[in-house]
């Protein structure tokens, strides 16, 4: 199952950097979807193979998001086919899976209107399984296409929601991305007071993670937030730490930009 974490572009003086963390850039497949495809391949040669299958869905899903940021057309087609079969044997959990795809589709072809309603479709259906990491992805896609629209109550609304229910659910990760994309929302309003308390929130959740793929990015936008405050000691700290953390993972994706 594919995880859709969903943050801002913030222009840097030094970089341009999103905490997009299952990220890409156009250019050759990742190795992760020639086992996928690969995977699937098996799968249908199968004298007992059924369209309908869950592993099968399940693949089907992966391999559209996972193709999201290299092929924007597979994203579409794969979802659409998870969809299909996911609605003809009522498998409900793919049928949210390929619905939070398509939204994903539509959100990056800038068809917003048609993303909202996926995503709602997808939220209303992973209350109903109540999968809480499903429903959290959800919401934090939701949430961030209503940032993108401009209807900016509605998608603090809703992450400061995502926060009650990660807490409750002690879902730190996905604490870590809602503080992460409320700080953007603010940061994008020109309130960095209230993005970097935000930020720093999320930084402190990603180092209890120990996760330094997470902290890169938000150090990399707090960086971004003292800069715009003129405050350009700090910002070059948080800027060094970013890319000290991205070179040590050999991150060469980031670090490209």
């Amino acid at each position: 199952m594919f995880l859709s974490l969903r943050t801002y572009f913030v222009t840097l003086p030094f970089l341009v950097f999103s905490s997009t963390l299952l990220g890409g850039h156009a250019g050759a497949h990742p190795p992760k979807n020639d086992s996928l495809k690969h995977r699937i391949l098996k799968t249908r040669e199968k004298p007992s193979f059924n369209p309908g299958d869950t592993l099968h869905i399940n693949l089907l899903n992966d391999l559209a998001y996972s193709m999201r940021f290299y092929r924007a057309d597979s994203l579409f087609l794969l979802s659409q086919e998870a969809l299909a079969h996911s609605r003809n044997t009522n498998y409900t959990k793919g049928e949210c899976l390929a619905l939070l795809g398509l939204g994903e589709y539509y959100s990056d072809k800038g068809e917003h209107e048609k993303s909202v309603r996926h995503f709602k479709h997808a939220h209303k259906i992973a209350m109903e399984l109540q999968g809480t990491e499903l429903l959290l992805n959800i919401k934090n896609s939701l949430c961030h296409q209503y940032d993108v629209m401009g209807s900016y109550a509605k998608a603090i609304s809703g992450y400061l929601e995502g926060i009650e229910i990660a807490k409750r659910e002690n879902d730190q990760y996905m604490l870590g991305v809602f503080h992460e994309n409320i700080g953007g929302l603010y940061d994008s309003q020109r309130d960095y007071s209230q993005a970097l308390e935000f930020y720093k929130i999320a930084l402190e959740i990603g180092e209890e993670l120990n996760d330094k793929d997470f902290q890169a990015p938000t150090m990399s936008n707090i960086a971004s937030t003292y800069a715009e405050l003129g405050q350009l000691e700090y910002a070059m700290y948080h800027i060094n730490q970013s890319i000290s953390i991205l070179e040590k993972n050999e991150s060469v994706d980031w670090l490209a930009y």
